[in-house]
């Protein structure tokens, strides 16, 4: 009840409309389950929320160019209204179209600072998407380290310092070790299992850092969102 009650809580800070199917693991035995590290570099400079923002300064940085480069365009002014003529002691209406030309201020300078500030978002997109390679890079050499060196415990060094302790432990009991002997051998797979853990650790660690680096595989990305998550994103993008 209490994982519901978190999850509808996780739903509604979210704006998410309804619930979401979150995998959880109670055991630190079970690996991330991650894609390679190819996809998982596409996937952070598509969906990273910096990515995102970078590219959202982009488009606003486009149309205000866009903007600017309008106002220089000469406008065409049309205009209408009566006229009276003394002499023939007539009324008349007159029409009028005229073209406003700006010979001095051609709006060049917020032209110039606009086309500035475009140029400056493109940069920051792609510092923004150095960086997550780079940071990509890095967790994924961590959690491949890491994944080895579970894998070595595993397989080695875990099964060793058991097997260790249990043949010290028959030779105490036979009289042929002292317990001095049976004490180092517990205190070597007690430290071997602390290891283990902190190896499963970072290796958790650094997926679910990959995860948030790379989140296109999070469940709650196609989720449908409530009303006015919908209208505070549409209103971000405007």
């Amino acid at each position: 009840l209490q994982l519901e009650a978190a999850k509808r809580g996780l739903c509604a800070a979210m704006g998410i409309d309804g619930q979401i199917d979150i995998p959880l693991s109670n055991s630190l035995r079970v690996p991330p389950d991650l894609p390679d590290e190819e996809t998982l570099l596409a996937g952070a400079l598509q969906a990273n929320g910096r990515v995102v923002l970078a590219r959202i300064a982009i488009e606003r940085a486009r149309r205000a160019h866009d903007l600017a480069r309008a106002e220089a365009v000469p406008e065409l002014v049309a205009s209408i209204g009566p006229r009276y003529s003394d002499p023939e002691n007539e009324t008349t209406l007159d029409l009028g179209v005229g073209l406003e030309i700006p010979l001095f201020d051609r709006n060049q300078g917020n032209i110039r600072a606009a086309l500035a500030d475009r140029l400056s978002a493109a940069a920051a997109l792609q510092e923004v998407q150095l960086e997550l390679m780079a940071e990509i890079s890095e967790a994924w050499a961590a959690f491949q380290a890491a994944r080895v060196a579970v894998s070595r415990y595993d397989e080695l060094l875990l099964p060793k310092a058991e097997q260790t302790l249990s043949l010290t432990q028959q030779a105490y009991d036979r009289g042929k070790a002292d317990y001095l002997r049976v004490l180092d051998a517990q205190q070597v797979v007690i430290e071997s299992r602390i290891a283990y853990i902190d190896t499963l650790e970072r290796l958790h660690e650094s997926g679910a850092l990959l995860r948030e680096l790379a989140p296109t595989g999070a469940p709650w990305r196609d989720a449908p969102r409530s009303r006015g998550a919908e209208e505070g994103l549409t209103h971000e993008n405007d």
